[in-house]
């Protein structure tokens, strides 16, 4: 496997990302220059992710960029908020420090967002994007596309989250859906199927992704106010878990109803149909 080309410098960060001191070193951020490459590869494929570094003036090179600029961000700024209060240069309040690291990480999440429309949109140039397994499997999802998904449970249009994603809808399908004919459902109830997927792989998300893999309308779903910490938004990312979880299998339960329930004037299938003339007995009136 081919490593993670390591080419944003201290001189990116401080061009790009908004409020960086400009006394900022690279030995002061290198620590976090090798974990945000890493991260934002991992989301795009190495070997692609390797390749758009090599880019020059491009859209999606901006957009890698400015990703990872402010996912080091995002990182760096508690350690240089404790560091300023301890060496008594500056103190920060809790309050102040949580509403940067939010924005960092919505400067973050939408440039992901961009990179991944930018290799949507250009297939014949990014022809890698296309070869991996997450784009491959979009074929046999219900949701195809992050609008799509978008329409049966709010997720801020991201396609961040809509890749990511992508294997949770796939469990889903799999688990909840499977054996179901949906070739003969009516539009009503195959939109009603794709809200139980779309809030489903939302639950699921709640447990498995990071904080940081959230679009904005769900960590603001998980958050306590200014004084939320890190035990407090697990808990309550669990709480909106196990809700989507209730409602998701509630709503499937009643479309398994509804699709069971037979057209009016129909007999009611049952081993024992006392309206079958083949019965020994009749119920009379």
């Amino acid at each position: 496997m081919s490593s993670v080309h390591i080419f944003v410098t201290v001189d990116d960060i401080k061009a790009i990302a908004p409020g960086v001191d400009q006394s900022l070193i690279e030995d002061t951020v290198r620590p976090y220059l090798l974990p945000a490459h890493k991260i934002v590869a991992a989301i795009i494929g190495v070997p692609l992710f390797n390749d758009i570094s090599e880019e020059r003036d491009t859209d999606a090179r901006k957009y890698l960029v400015t990703a990872i600029v402010n996912r080091v961000m995002y990182d760096y700024k508690l350690f240089e908020t404790v560091q300023k209060r301890q060496t008594g240069s500056g103190d920060t309040f809790k309050y102040e420090l949580q509403a940067m690291q939010e924005a960092y990480l919505g400067y973050y999440f939408d440039a992901i967002d961009s990179l991944i429309a930018e290799l949507n949109a250009s297939p014949d140039t990014y022809r890698e994007w296309k070869q991996t397994r997450a784009a491959k499997t979009l074929d046999s999802l219900l949701l195809k596309t992050t609008e799509e998904f978008n329409a049966c449970y709010g997720i801020d249009s991201s396609d961040y989250f809509f890749f990511s994603s992508i294997f949770l809808q796939e469990k889903v399908i799999d688990k909840y859906i499977s054996g179901m004919d949906l070739t003969t459902l009516t539009e009503v109830m195959l939109r009603r199927i794709k809200g139980v997927v779309a809030t489903l792989t939302v639950a699921y998300a709640l447990r498995q992704f990071d904080f940081t893999m959230l679009p904005r309308s769900l960590r603001n779903a998980s958050a306590d106010g200014a004084y939320r910490h890190a035990s407090s938004e697990q808990n309550d990312m669990y709480e909106l878990s196990e809700y989507l979880f209730t409602q998701g299998e509630a709503e499937l339960e009643q479309i398994r109803f509804a699709l069971s329930t037979p057209e009016a004037g129909s007999d009611m299938p049952s081993e024992n149909n006392l309206n079958d003339p083949r019965q020994k007995f009749f119920l009379f009136s």
